[in-house]
């Protein structure tokens, strides 16, 4: 799993200085309305709810929260590539 930090910039001044110290390594959160969080089902551990107690302590409040699973036939293909 990633692990990843956020930054809320108070002045232009400031986004600037954490993306030039950072240049290559950071992406800018067009709106901030949208966290696409990506992990791997087969771990034990996703990591889900530790990156919801994070966003929730640093003061990031979510009202709406949509989960997307794979389709069927990625599943299966899955289950089936692994056996061989």
């Amino acid at each position: 799993m990633q692990s990843f930090a956020y930054a809320n910039p108070a002045t232009i001044q400031e986004a600037v200085a954490l993306l030039s110290a950072k240049w290559g390594e950071a992406d800018v959160l067009a709106g901030g309305t949208d966290l696409i969080f990506t992990y791997d089902t087969q771990l034990e551990r996703t990591g889900i709810t530790t990156l919801l107690s994070d966003l929730n302590r640093t003061g990031i409040g979510f009202r709406d929260l949509r989960t997307e699973q794979s389709s069927l036939e990625d599943i299966f293909v899955g289950l089936v590539s692994d056996r061989q």
